[in-house]
């Protein structure tokens, strides 16, 4: 019997153990001083660095309290945290494709 139960011990420990180990990917976290420059053709807050550099955005996280839609923030300075999110793309029965798509996000931004 004590066999037995140290068999199932060890055999739960190690099905949970699977369960729980799938890769998480690592967040990091980017920072950039730049202008907010509207909306762009994409429908993408677009903010234009003070190197030069480009960046759209297609979602803001909830902790963000600017307002983007608002016109007085347009060619405004701000510093903008953000990182890349990846999501699983759905069909139209809304079925996992298996496809997976990167997308930028606000995460905090900062009038300067």
């Amino acid at each position: 019997m004590k066999p037995f139960f140290s068999l199932f011990c060890f055999s739960f420990l190690t099905i949970s153990t699977c369960a729980y180990s799938q890769k998480i990917e690592p967040v990091t976290e980017n920072i950039f001083i730049g202008t907010y420059n509207g909306l762009n053709k994409n429908v993408e807050f677009e903010f234009i660095a003070d190197n030069g550099n480009i960046y759209a955005f297609q979602e803001i996280g909830d902790d963000v309290k600017v307002d983007l839609y608002e016109e007085e923030n347009y060619a405004q300075k701000f510093q903008v945290t953000w990182i890349i999110q990846r999501i699983e793309i759905l069909d139209e029965e809304g079925e996992l494709t298996g496809e997976v798509q990167d997308y930028n996000m606000i995460v905090s931004l900062n009038a300067l």
